[in-house]
């Protein structure tokens, strides 16, 4: 081997060994190891579609109604509600629950789809046909509460104060609905109370009550205390101990079962008579004129009362003066600082549990002050044969009244310091405050007395506001057209008559908000006893009070439903 040779061999088997130092070594080519495949690179098909259940879709729909959902799949869903070909919900869960409103959807038949698609695109879809209505309340009304007015409407309107439907009262279970989409989750409800008075029915009054509450309630029928047939007669002869010369009555008396019918006399006699339906007791009391021109004080001293079941077979019963009695005991009230002139107070008394759940009482107290007289402290009586009690009380003072529903011994009738703004911008009536109490009662009134032979009365009471998030504005409302052609009077065509006046704050003992007061006034829901319906009210007036003919205490309302 010459050098030149060798060199060349050496050159490559240097190069092979570094290339096997290296891990490098070329491999013939049919011994080449295949790559791995990536499990990632799969393609997996799936062409099951979802399986969908639905309830909630299964007849006409007028309420609020829950519409729910169950779907199945291997895979992530979205799920879409589709009405109208209009696209109003959609969700990934496999399982919801969708509150469906009526009231945005037009009255009539709906295409509702329920579509639910994977994520490889399959497809189910649920396609129904519903009938779509706008239910606002049910109305019952009973025969009782149908007599006792001339004409009964209800009408709703939206929180813009649109028209939503009128509809006159009838006797049993009526439904309501509208055709109106209805923006809101609420709306605002007024009964209008209509009487024609008078012997020849020339005087009319129309009371018109608006309350806001949820869509779809029901009002109950109203329930009244029993009424009396009074058909019995009973007449008391006093002889008095002196001369009343002037002939003005010194003794009354009424009660659930028996009412005045007759009173006076002269000299030394007076003759009470009562018109009676079989009480347990009557009770003869001292007038709180107590013979004019003095008012009766309510002072202790100067309160009696007589006490006798009346029979059939003694339609007189003759007693002495003296056989009227002085209270078994007294609890002194203390006045607070009020207008001179302005304190009424009247106590009524149940003989036991059963008489106070049917509210079947006896007046025993009246005290008014004759004017620009203060009284400080009246004695209210704890008589014989009565152990429970409820009281009413108003006076005014600063512009501001208080009028209140008290039971038993709860006798706080101290001014509380509620303040309140209210007023009307822009065709809406507000109210700021900040007393957190149970509602608001903003009130209109027009009334016509400048013909005494044809005497209108109208007031319009907005029992529709509440403290929070239910203290709304509310729009100042219309007459519906078909009321005002049906009652045919000018005096109640249009609003223009009517002004606001006052606003009535108030907080009940038993209730605690706006909801539960409008559950009980204006649905009828809560029977509330009469221990149970304890409250103060405070009185609010529009313009400034510069003088007691501003003041109108006989306006002052007990608070019963609508």
């Amino acid at each position: 081997m010459n050098f030149k040779s060798f060199w060349l061999l050496f050159l490559v088997a240097l190069i092979m060994s570094c290339d096997s130092e290296n891990g490098q070594i070329d491999l013939p080519d049919d011994d080449v190891t295949q790559e791995p495949i990536d499990d990632d690179e799969v393609e997996i098909t799936d062409e099951t579609a979802p399986t969908l259940t639905i309830t909630g879709l299964d007849g006409p729909i007028e309420i609020y109604t829950d519409i729910e959902a169950v779907i199945s799949d291997e895979s992530s869903v979205e799920t879409k509600i589709v009405i109208n070909d209009e696209e109003i919900f959609t969700t990934s869960e496999l399982h919801f629950n969708y509150q469906l409103n009526p009231y945005v959807i037009p009255v009539g038949i709906a295409q509702i789809q329920v579509v639910s698609e994977d994520e490889f695109g399959n497809v189910t879809t649920q396609d129904f046909q519903i009938e779509i209505k706008h239910f606002l309340m049910e109305f019952n009304m009973a025969p009782d509460e149908d007599e006792r007015y001339t004409a009964i409407w209800t009408f709703f309107n939206d929180s813009d104060g649109n028209l939503l439907q009128s509809q006159k009262a009838e006797i049993g279970s009526t439904r309501i609905y509208t055709d109106e989409i209805v923006p809101d989750d609420y709306v605002l409800y007024t009964i209008a109370k209509y009487e024609i008075l008078g012997i020849e029915g020339q005087n009319r009054a129309l009371r018109n009550t608006t309350y806001r509450f949820n869509l779809g309630e029901t009002r109950n029928e109203l329930q009244y205390y029993p009424t009396y047939n009074l058909q019995n007669y009973v007449d008391v002869e006093v002889n008095l101990e002196e001369d009343n010369v002037e002939g003005y009555p010194l003794y009354n008396g009424s009660g659930s079962e028996y009412d005045l019918y007759k009173s006076g006399g002269g000299s030394f006699l007076e003759i009470v008579g009562f018109k009676y339906d079989f009480p347990d007791y009557i009770y003869l009391k001292t007038y709180f004129l107590g013979g004019l021109p003095e008012l009766f004080d309510g002072k202790k001293e100067n309160y009696r009362y007589y006490r006798f079941v009346p029979e059939l077979s003694m339609p007189v019963i003759t007693i002495d003066e003296s056989d009227l009695m002085p209270a078994n005991e007294y609890i002194a009230l203390q006045v607070p600082d009020h207008m001179p002139g302005s304190f009424v107070f009247n106590r009524y008394g149940f003989e036991n549990e059963t008489d106070l759940a049917s509210n079947t009482n006896h007046e025993i107290f009246v005290v008014h002050e004759p004017n620009d007289t203060y009284r400080d402290y009246v004695d209210l009586p704890v008589v014989e044969g009565l152990g429970l009690y409820s009281n009413t009380i108003n006076y005014f003072i600063d512009g501001k009244g208080l009028y209140a529903y008290l039971f038993g011994n709860n006798l706080d009738i101290t001014m509380p310091n509620w303040e309140l703004n209210f007023g009307i911008e822009n065709n809406k009536i507000f109210i700021e405050e900040n007393n957190d109490l149970d509602y608001y009662m903003v009130q209109f009134r027009s009334n016509d007395t400048s013909d005494l032979n044809s005497l209108r009365y109208w007031t319009w009471n907005y029992r529709a506001f509440g403290t929070g998030d239910n203290n709304i504005p509310m729009p100042v409302l219309e007459m519906p057209e078909d009321l005002v052609s049906e009652i045919n009077d000018a005096h109640y065509a249009n609003n223009e008559n009517l002004e606001l006046e006052r606003t009535y704050a108030v907080e009940f003992d038993n209730l605690e908000s706006y909801d539960e007061s409008v559950e009980w006034l204006g649905l009828n829901k809560i029977p509330l006893s009469t221990e149970e319906k304890g409250y103060k009210e405070m009185i609010f007036y529009y313009t400034p009070v510069t003088g007691k003919s501003k003041i109108d205490t006989s306006e002052i309302e007990s608070q019963n439903p609508e």
